[in-house]
């Protein structure tokens, strides 16, 4: 990383800073299996033939954890930054204005799991019956003997592209002190994220109306279109250059000793930092991974099996030059053009109370509003208005298109009804992982207490009680070492059956730090000796951490298949409370009510909320403690004793329970969150 700041003094009231700036991330990963023929597993040979790099293939048999991956990843992302920030004085007011030009580079050279990855789960060895199988039978590992698959993908993740794309920013802001007791911020931004670019134009859009002609005569609607191609923008979303932010804020003294205030603030989001994650870069036609037909009418039987997982061939890429007609037969995944820009609006009130012996008190106010949250949104949906057909859409109708496409599962005499009832049936699926259709909103009341350090001893205690609601579960979310919920919407023509608690909801958060010196040694009310045994005595000091924290909502999931290739499948509630009560070491065989919900009927959908209201996993209750103790060497040198305990009382942070209605493990809490007590000795000198 290179950087550069220089900070400009032109008169006694203006001054500005200029900041240049350039940063590379490099990720570079080898997989030890690298180079090996599957063909040595019982794969057939047709598979090392036609992958673009060979190791041992994935596996994941049931309730096994996965066996097996190939990766050959190498990555480079470059930003370079450049900035400008201007002040300037003038009585009352302080002007601040500033630019800023950002300009992202990425390069990534991808082969994850080239030669294929093969899933099993107890649904073709659950019964009694295809349609209706019972909770406690079957077993994924049973399936994965029998090798017959749940999912699988050949080449499943690839991409080999130069992205780039250019960042411009302004601001302009007045802080304005009206009287000695009021002042006054008042501000705009605009933010330009330019629509990102391919070097070679490999990232796919969706054309919704389009139709074109196969070579049987057959009239498809919608496929893929690309930027730069047949008079396409070069970038892949439609520029949006209206992104104005407003900002006020005030605050104002009441007393001396209590003050007010308040804000308003727009904040556009950023596109850039999910890289590749979520399918973000989707090279549809330029990359092609083949699915695995597991089954040819929505799994009441088996069709290709572990032996031989790929029947009917691969996938080709064809690059863009088939227009409408690229990836037929094929799963679509797409950036939407018409997607916007994600932002915020938040607000807040805030009192600030400054009591007796260096104290403040404050009580706020806070919420924020979201706008075009990213998730994921998948336009092939069958209409559930043909759900009243039941079993007749696993029937076999003529395939329109056998004889044009020519692997897969659209390749054969035959399709389902379902498929062929699909609004792009010539498509498996057409999936953008970064659909801008959610919203969400967040209340918070906010309590600080904190004692200013002083006579060696200072705490900041903080209370929060929130909640946040949003109808949308980003393809990435949680945060390192969270336990957070994600799955596509149940059902796409009834995104507002999707709106619910946040799966990271947390509605009481308690904080606790604090520091004391201990009164011993020199210049201390107690033990005040002098010379080598005050050294001893004097100079400790401990310190504290700790957190209480309400458990964030459960999502039940699994059920009967709906027929019309949704997202998420979701069962029934009976509406009675499924909560329990008692500790959580009485409750870890049966978390919950697991009475409380069935499978929903073939067909139909579960009346589950994607988030449960009432049911939240287990919250945290940690404490951190530290005692250090500071010895002076000399006027120049001191040197820091400390011993650190995280986790102190050894306290188990249960992980989530299952939550899954149709596996054996449902409502079963079997893993540990956290770790057990850590405690570190360190000695460090400090000059």
């Amino acid at each position: 990383m290179l950087f550069r700041s220089v900070n400009k003094t032109f008169t006694p009231t203006l001054f500005a800073e200029f900041v240049s700036s350039w940063a590379r991330w490099w990720f570079d990963r080898r997989g030890l299996s690298n180079g090996f023929d599957p063909t040595q597993l019982g794969f057939p040979p047709y598979l090392a033939a036609n992958s673009k790099a060979l190791g041992i293939p994935s596996i994941a048999p049931g309730e096994m954890a996965s066996l097996g991956a190939y990766n050959n990843e190498h990555d480079i992302a470059d930003r370079v930054e450049i900035k400008a920030n201007v002040s300037k004085v003038s009585g009352k007011h302080t002007f601040k204005f500033g630019a800023l030009y950002d300009l992202g580079k990425y390069i990534s050279n991808l082969h994850s799991s080239a030669d294929g990855t093969y899933s099993f789960s107890k649904a073709f060895t659950q019964g009694p019956s295809p349609f209706n199988g019972a909770l406690e039978s079957g077993f994924g590992y049973a399936s994965y003997l029998l090798g017959t698959m749940s999912s699988g993908a050949h080449n499943p993740g690839e991409l080999h592209s130069f992205f780039t794309q250019p960042y411009f920013g302004f601001y302009f802001q007045d802080d304005y002190k009206v009287t000695p007791k009021l002042s006054l911020n008042l501000g705009i931004r605009w933010d330009d994220e330019t629509p990102r670019t391919e070097r070679n134009n490999q990232i796919a859009n969706f054309n919704f109306t389009g139709t074109a002609t196969l070579p049987n005569g057959t009239i498809v609607r919608g496929g893929p279109m690309y930027p730069g191609v047949g008079g396409l923008p070069r970038g892949y979303w439609n520029a949006n250059h209206k992104n104005f932010a407003p900002r006020l804020g005030f605050a104002y003294s009441l007393t001396n000793a209590t003050v007010l205030r308040g804000g308003y603030g727009m904040f556009y989001a950023n596109a850039w930092g999910s890289g590749r994650n979520g399918n973000g870069m989707p090279a549809t036609g330029f990359v092609c991974s083949t699915p695995v037909a597991t089954s040819l009418n929505n799994g009441l039987t088996p069709y290709a099996v572990l032996s031989n997982p790929f029947p009917t061939g691969f996938c080709t890429p064809s690059g863009s030059t088939a227009g409408l007609l690229t990836n037929l037969g094929q799963a679509m995944d797409m950036i939407d053009r018409n997607q916007k820009v994600p932002y915020a609006e938040s607000w807040d009130f805030d009192i600030q109370r400054r009591l007796p012996t260096n104290t403040v008190f404050e009580i706020a106010y806070s919420g924020s509003r979201g706008i075009h949250l990213a998730g994921t949104e998948e336009y092939d949906q069958l209409n559930p208005q043909y759900m009243k057909l039941g079993a007749q859409l696993n029937s076999s109708v003529p395939n329109p298109f056998y004889g044009v496409i020519t692997t897969g599962t659209l390749s054969l005499p035959t399709i389902t009804l379902g498929q062929s009832l699909r609004p792009y049936p010539q498509f498996l699926s057409v999936t953008s992982k970064n659909a801008t259709y959610g919203a969400s909103t967040y209340h918070a009341m906010f309590l600080r207490v904190e004692h200013r350090f002083s006579n060696g001893f200072g705490v900041l205690v903080s209370y929060t009680l929130s909640k946040l609601i949003d109808d949308v579960i980003p393809s990435l979310t949680g945060f390192p070492g969270e336990n957070f919920s994600s799955s596509p919407p149940q059902n796409y023509y009834n995104l507002r059956g999707e709106r619910a608690l946040a799966s990271w909801d947390t509605p009481q958060t308690l904080a606790i730090s604090a520091v004391y010196e201990l009164p011993f040694g020199p210049g201390k009310p107690l033990l005040n000796w002098g010379g080598a045994p005050g050294k001893i005595v004097g100079g400790w000091q401990v310190e504290g951490i700790a957190l209480f924290q309400s458990g964030s909502p459960l999502q039940i999931t699994g059920g009967n298949d709906s027929g019309t290739f949704a997202g998420t499948q979701r069962p029934n509630s009976n509406g009675r409370d499924a909560a329990l009560s008692g500790p959580v070491t009485d409750r870890l065989g049966e978390y919950f009510d697991t009475s409380a919900f069935s499978l929903n009927a073939p067909f139909t959908f579960g009346n589950v909320p994607r988030m449960m209201p009432n049911l939240r996993g287990p919250g945290t209750a940690n404490v951190d403690l530290s005692i250090f103790k500071n010895i002076r060497v000399n006027d120049k040198f001191r040197l820091q004793l400390r011993a650190q305990a995280s986790n102190s009382f050894n306290r188990v942070q249960f992980a989530f329970p299952n939550t899954t209605i149709t596996s054996s493990l449902f409502g079963v809490i079997s893993a540990q969150l956290n770790t057990p007590r850590d405690i570190q000795l360190a000695l460090r000198l400090q000059f």
